[in-house]
């Protein structure tokens, strides 16, 4: 992200004639503060944020939550690192992509995959940010327990 030199916030003072034509001070806004007749800057979306703990070897679906319109300029990032096709098949070996809906799709998970995935808009808006645990997945407990 980088700051617009353009066009930086100002305060601002309201003023007003009075009867005799003299400019009267009214009130002073700080930067950030509206009149109740002005249009507000659109808010930003809400932040979906997830933890999620799934054992070795299961399958993971990650959704910006983006309509078709909206996906075009999205990018994910894993531990800060933005994901690229080139190093999404480096990171996941050929067991990931990303689908036509934006989603971040794991075909089986290994104990590596763990760490901060997050998707961001095409103007840098953090839209999701999922904490993902993967779990060692010993079968030889799951058998004994289903037989005893």
């Amino acid at each position: 992200m980088s700051i617009c030199l353009l066009r930086q916030p100002k305060s601002r003072i309201l003023s007003k004639l009075d009867s005799m034509g003299v400019t009267k001070v009214m009130d002073y806004l700080p930067v950030g503060e509206f009149l109740i007749s002005e249009v507000l800057p659109p808010l930003r979306r809400a932040v979906k944020r997830k933890s999620i703990s799934l054992f070795e070897g299961d399958p993971l679906v990650m959704s910006c939550g983006l309509l078709p319109h909206e996906m075009i300029g999205s990018r994910w990032s894993i531990d800060g690192l933005n994901l690229t096709t080139h190093n999404l098949v480096e990171f996941f070996s050929n067991r990931s992509i990303i689908d036509e809906r934006g989603d971040l799709v794991v075909r089986a998970l290994i104990l590596d995959d763990k760490g901060k995935f997050s998707c961001y808009s095409d103007d840098g808006d953090l839209l999701a940010a999922f904490s993902i645990f993967v779990r060692p997945n010993d079968r030889t407990q799951e058998v004994s327990f289903l037989l005893s």
